[in-house]
């Protein structure tokens, strides 16, 4: 599910891990990552998912939160 622009073929969700071809689908998690890290993703994951929640709690309505 890689993070990038709707023009980028290889993109599944933008910058707040909405998905490009499914509506109200949000991922949060070390797949939208553009590049694997060479360390350990635990951490950069635990901000994926912080941030992102952070994010859907400002859209409470549109996700059904």
């Amino acid at each position: 599910a890689r993070m990038g622009p709707s023009d980028d073929p290889e993109a599944v969700v933008d910058q707040y891990g909405r998905c490009h071809s499914i509506d109200g689908l949000v991922v949060a998690d070390a797949s939208i990552f553009p590049t694997v890290p060479r360390a350990n993703t635990n951490p950069s994951s635990i901000m994926v998912g912080e941030t992102i929640g952070e994010w859907l709690r400002t859209e409470p309505s549109r996700y059904s939160l």
